[in-house]
């Protein structure tokens, strides 16, 4: 997996799920420092969806 699809899985899966159970803001995401965590397409993703 890269980070590409990552972030595919973030997008089919996290902010889905945030929304069904109504949770706003006051949630926390966390994740290690495996390169697919990391990788600039990751990050951009998360910046761009303000997580």
């Amino acid at each position: 997996m890269n980070g590409a699809m990552y972030c595919e899985i973030l997008g089919k899966n996290l902010l889905p799920s945030v929304r069904a159970l109504k949770m706003g803001c006051g949630w926390v995401f966390q994740h290690d420092n495996i390169p697919k965590h990391t990788a600039r397409k990751t990050k951009e993703w998360l910046r761009k969806k303000h997580i």
